[in-house]
């Protein structure tokens, strides 16, 4: 049986950057490739990953061409890109219960809770915000896949 997992833009751009657990994002990546995992997305995730490439190739941490080739490899990813209904209501109220910014990783949260399934994200401020809340949200440093 394949497992559900919401992933936030967090865990995919390491997939693309290269960063601190990155070997962890694409274990992950590679048990979606295989099947083993479906990743589940709300709709605006594609966005988010693309700003943070964005922004490295403007910062010249990797050069445009490479960032154009990562974002290229993205369009790929085996995710499924979901809305529910009432997710903004939802995302809404779990970024007030969290004391949020902004509602954007919200959307991640309302959406897992809307499927029943865990949150995976590598923003630790986010996970630390969500964990004495009792949500679904795992950081990826703690995920063991087997691939």
């Amino acid at each position: 049986m394949t497992a559900d997992v919401c992933l936030d833009a967090s865990v995919a751009v390491k997939w693309l950057l290269f960063e601190e657990d990155s070997d962890i994002a694409l274990r992950v990546l590679a048990l979606a490739s295989d099947g083993d995992l479906r990743l589940v997305v709300p709709p605006h995730m594609p966005i988010e990953v693309t700003s943070a490439v964005y922004k490295s190739a403007r910062l010249g941490r990797i050069p445009r061409g490479a960032a154009l080739q990562a974002l290229r490899e993205f369009q790929n990813a085996p995710i499924e890109v979901l809305a529910t209904p009432n997710v903004a209501i939802e995302a809404f109220r779990f970024a007030a219960l969290i004391g949020a910014k902004l509602p954007y990783d919200s959307y991640y949260l309302a959406l897992a809770e809307a499927l029943g399934c865990e949150l995976l994200t590598a923003d630790r401020e986010f996970y630390d915000a969500c964990r004495p809340q009792g949500k679904p949200v795992r950081l990826l440093s703690d995920y063991a896949p087997t691939a």
